[in-house]
């Protein structure tokens, strides 16, 4: 396998797992309420999730509450994969094989 194929196939993966890292953190607010704080998955979930929500507080304007930063960090993580998604067809296009095939 190609380096430039693996390394955007890691990238793929690292902005997957930070993206369902999210969603539970999601469901458990909303499953946990106000007892989310003390429940030891949610802080790993929001300790994963950390520097992309300190990634979306800065490039987010001051207006943006605190309590809406997630929506910014979910579409900075829906971008990055875009360009990731991207970037990967071109590079199958420039080296193409068996691990480029489709994946389920």
């Amino acid at each position: 396998m190609p380096t430039e194929i693996f390394l955007i196939k890691v990238a793929k993966a690292i902005i997957e797992i930070t993206g369902m890292f999210m969603i539970g953190q999601g469901v458990l607010y909303l499953f946990a309420g106000n007892a989310r704080h003390q429940n030891f998955v949610y802080q790993l979930f929001a300790k994963a999730t950390a520097p992309l929500m300190m990634l979306a507080r800065l490039v987010s304007p001051k207006v943006i509450a605190d309590r809406h930063v997630w929506i910014v960090a979910l579409a900075i993580l829906f971008w990055l994969y875009v360009v990731v998604m991207y970037l990967y067809v071109g590079a199958c296009a420039d080296h193409p094989g068996p691990w480029c095939a489709r994946e389920s």
